[in-house]
């Protein structure tokens, strides 16, 4: 329950964060793209509205370069004004970010970065962008990705629990026929930050946190099958497996108690 708590703690975190970035965000819109200021608040929010009609790639490498980037800005206010290949672009760029430059993601430069002090808030952006992927839709007639925020809004770092969307409608079902593969280097990276602190709990000895990120490393490697990525990391997990079973031994956890935990993750989610 300990990790549930921590877990809830970052998603309120991202929440309230959330107002903060939508008044920068429209501050920087205003910036780049507003006009002179007006004396009728109609035309203050004609202008407004006009301005965000206006984002492009330009728009968001902008954002990105002069703020830190954070998801709910991206998904909402960029994402659901692009086409499927725009959005799968302009992820890639942030899986590299995350990749080899994760300092960017949150400060000017690399001085003083402790990349350990972000590891759990990266897996909270992350999964967000993993509902995205897994349940946005493409609108073929108007040629753009859309999502129904509101989902999202209910799960934090829980890979396990995205039940994606099927059907033609599946913005992952159109970039699969179209050969775009930017989401399996997305879950490639997410299974690299959760082996982080799949890691950390075997280094401190601490059952809950592994068999945790170890439920979700499960769930992560299962949508990196079929990809180029499924031998690498199968023989990751693989890994990961036997060091679970080695402190499980080791703590002298059985296998019934040893699973008491998982048991009241399901139940807590609904699983």
């Amino acid at each position: 329950m300990k990790k549930i708590i921590l877990l809830t703690l970052f998603l309120f975190r991202s929440l309230f964060s959330f107002t903060d970035d939508i008044t920068d965000f429209f501050s920087f819109m205003l910036e780049e793209y507003g006009t002179k200021k007006e004396s009728s608040e109609k035309t203050k929010e004609t202008s407004l509205e006009k301005s965000k009609l206006k984002i492009k790639k330009e728009d968001f490498d902008k954002y990105v370069n002069k703020y830190y980037p954070r998801v709910f800005i991206i998904r909402d206010q960029f994402f659901s004004k692009m086409t499927p290949e725009q959005v799968a672009e302009n992820l890639q760029q942030i899986v590299d970010i995350l990749s080899s430059e994760t300092w960017f993601y949150f400060q000017s430069g690399l001085e003083h970065f402790d990349v350990t002090q972000y590891w759990e808030f990266i897996l909270d952006q992350l999964a967000f962008f993993a509902s995205y992927i897994e349940r946005a839709k493409f609108d073929k007639e108007k040629n753009i990705v859309t999502f129904d925020s509101s989902y999202s809004f209910r799960y934090s770092s829980w890979f396990s629990k995205l039940n994606g969307i099927t059907g033609k409608q599946s913005l992952k079902k159109y970039w699969i026929e179209k050969g775009i593969k930017v989401h399996h280097d997305f879950y490639a990276l997410c299974f690299d930050y959760l082996v982080k602190l799949f890691n950390e709990g075997i280094l401190i000895r601490d059952w809950e946190q592994v068999s945790y990120y170890h439920y979700e490393l499960k769930d992560v490697y299962e949508r990196m099958i079929g990809t180029i990525y499924e031998a690498e990391y199968q023989e990751h997990l693989k890994t990961c497996s036997e060091l679970a079973n080695l402190l499980k031994s080791d703590l002298g956890i059985d296998a019934a108690s040893g699973d008491k935990y998982m048991d009241e993750i399901s139940e807590f989610y609904d699983l």
